[in-house]
């Protein structure tokens, strides 16, 4: 039972007992209040509500934007992560674009250099070893390239064959021009080790680029 019927039921009693008269001041003050009391429920509850709702709202939009500050945290050390990454393997390409054309050039300065070195030979000028370019070959394949190592060994083997003919025909040179001789060249000799030398360089080069080209944007 609520108040106003509680209320209703104290005045009827009044009525029939004929003494609401007497206290009538005071059944209308309790009305009143009674009334005021209703209108204040209906008034404040809709506005108790939206205040919820307002700080619910509120304590969704501070979730919101601490989770939005968590996701853009996380985006930067992303960022960050994939510029480390990014310049890191920028950096190696850009390393081994550097040392994949210093081998390269070094295959045509072997060339050279073993076409000098027969020069003097013939002119009785033992060519000095350590200063052949197959010295810095090895070393970039080792250091930086090591799925070449079968064709830099090849390589390396038909050059100091190479070479050993070259101090041959210094000496050989040196003798002739000191009996007054000609120089016996074995030209054959030559031929076939000439032809080693080419192949091997051909594969050498063949296969660099076809194992690193695209590793330094070939």
């Amino acid at each position: 039972m609520t108040e106003i019927e509680t209320l209703a039921r104290a005045i009827a009693s009044e009525i029939v007992n004929q003494t609401i008269w007497e206290n009538y001041r005071f059944y209308l003050l309790v009305i009143a209040i009674s009334l005021v009391s209703g209108a204040l429920v209906a008034f404040t509850a809709p506005y108790l509500k939206r205040r919820g709702e307002t700080f619910a709202t509120k304590a969704d939009f501070d979730e919101i934007i601490r989770q939005l500050k968590d996701t853009t945290t996380l985006t930067e050390s992303i960022k960050s992560y994939i510029k480390a990454k990014f310049d890191e393997e920028h950096s190696v390409r850009a390393l081994t674009r550097e040392k994949f054309e210093a081998l390269f050039e070094q295959t045509f300065e072997l060339e050279l250099w073993l076409e000098h070195a027969r020069s003097q030979a013939l002119v009785c000028n033992i060519p000095d070893v350590n200063g052949s370019p197959m010295a810095k070959i090895e070393m970039y394949q080792a250091v930086y390239f090591k799925e070449i190592e079968v064709e830099v060994h090849v390589l390396n083997i038909a050059v100091l064959e190479m070479i050993r003919w070259i101090l041959k025909l210094a000496k050989d040179a040196i003798r002739a021009k000191a009996e007054g001789s000609l120089i016996n060249m074995e030209m054959d000799t030559f031929g076939g080790l000439q032809e080693a030398v080419s192949a091997a360089l051909s594969v050498l080069r063949a296969d660099l680029i076809k194992k690193y080209g695209s590793k330094v944007g070939l």
